[in-house]
């Protein structure tokens, strides 16, 4: 989980979006949860019913409607086309740091498995930024009051918080169902950016929201409710002998 959800991931994506558009980035990520439920069905035996896959389209139809700029999408021009590569591979990075996760959860606990990984990250992760960027460590090491609380807040609250609040919800959610909520991220980053940012939400905006929301609530079964008399056709009849017996 260390190497492949957090270092490679990360790494992966930090340097794949430098080599194409935001759009591009954009439509990959939106590809996590249908990764992570096909992966959650193979190795999970999860269940993937034709209403799973329809749901699935449907959200990303929304997120692709909010995030997606179609005058610079372009994934499979050359010259994006090494950028999308790695982007993709820090995705399916991220969708095996859920599947695994959801595996140990029951085992492991949400704090440990937040933790551990992260902690061994960092022990790869310090090292080897010293090492190739030691002019961004001395940038590091001289931070503002300003930048400081933004990384106090990336670190603890986004990261931190948000990884422990995931695993400690995949003990108790199957990881296709828990992934459809990762389709909320684009609708909060608009909402954020408009009440940070001053940014405008547009009609596409409302009408993306809307249908991602379709595609959660369409995804998010309740379990089918037994028919009427199937509780007396469960109960075992038992005589006086049997119940002593059983005490025994």
């Amino acid at each position: 989980m260390s190497l492949v959800g957090c270092v490679s991931a990360i790494t992966l994506q930090y340097v794949g979006t430098g080599l194409t558009t935001a759009a591009n980035v954009s439509l990959i990520v939106g590809l996590e949860t249908s990764i992570v439920v096909l992966l959650a069905a193979l190795f999970l035996s999860e269940p993937l019913a034709g209403r799973d896959v329809g749901s699935l389209l449907l959200a990303l139809l929304g997120v692709i409607i909010i995030t997606v700029d179609p005058a610079s999408l372009d994934l499979f021009g050359s010259k994006h086309f090494a950028g999308n590569v790695l982007v993709l591979s820090s995705i399916l990075c991220y969708s095996v740091y859920t599947i695994v996760g959801k595996m140990l959860a029951g085992r492991w606990g949400a704090t440990a498995l937040t933790a551990l990984p992260f902690a061994l990250a960092a022990a790869l992760f310090v090292p080897a930024y010293w090492w190739l960027d030691p002019a961004g460590w001395q940038r590091g090491l001289s931070l503002t009051r300003t930048e400081c609380l933004g990384v106090f807040f990336l670190t603890v609250p986004c990261t931190a918080l948000g990884y422990l609040g995931w695993n400690w919800l995949l003990r108790w959610m199957s990881a296709g169902t828990l992934s459809f909520f990762l389709y909320l991220q684009p609708l909060a980053g608009a909402i954020f950016s408009a009440w940070l940012l001053r940014e405008t939400m547009t009609g596409t905006f409302f009408l993306g929201g809307a249908i991602i929301f379709a595609g959660i609530m369409l995804g998010h079964r309740s379990p089918p409710k037994e028919p009427p008399g199937s509780f007396l056709k469960k109960t075992t009849i038992c005589t006086p002998d049997e119940l002593l017996e059983a005490e025994k």
